[in-house]
């Protein structure tokens, strides 16, 4: 993200803010913890190797585990990517047939942050620009909130 400096020195990233979830760190972190414990399971099958029988039985269920375990990841990476392409579908469609507002969001490298909503996806486009532009001249911000545009 490209940032802007004011006259006094500090450095302001400027943006649309795109509303991340944290629930989707906490599915890969659950996804991560799963293949641990499948992994650890796994260990488990080396007393069962001695008898040359189990050992066979015990080598292909852990063919059959591992292709398991490498394909299910693949699935749910295409199942997510499905999902993240149809949120951001209905996120894009709602914002546009609902007027939903976006929010423009400018934070400090001293960690201040401004925010405004801004209706519009062009509107808030020239938003972020004249507020980039606000800052490089030292000029005061527009305050906080509902904003028509620049």
């Amino acid at each position: 993200m490209p940032t802007v400096t004011d006259p006094s020195g500090r450095s302001w990233t400027v943006h649309r803010r795109w509303h991340l979830r944290d629930r989707d760190r906490e599915r890969r972190a659950w996804a991560r913890e799963s293949l641990r414990d499948a992994w650890d399971w796994l260990e488990g099958l080396d007393a069962l190797a001695e008898v040359p029988a189990i050992g066979i039985i015990a080598g292909i269920a852990a063919v059959v585990v591992v292709l398991v375990l490498v394909f299910i990841p693949i699935v749910i990476l295409v199942g997510e990517l499905l999902v993240l392409v149809s949120v951001v579908a209905g996120t894009l469609v709602a914002r546009v047939v609902f007027r939903r507002p976006w929010t423009i969001e400018a934070k400090a490298s001293d960690g201040e942050v401004r925010r405004w909503e801004v209706v519009g996806w062009r509107a808030s486009g020239d938003h972020v620009r004249f507020v980039r532009e606000q800052l490089e001249h030292g000029m005061p911000l527009p305050p906080e909130g509902l904003a028509s545009g620049p």
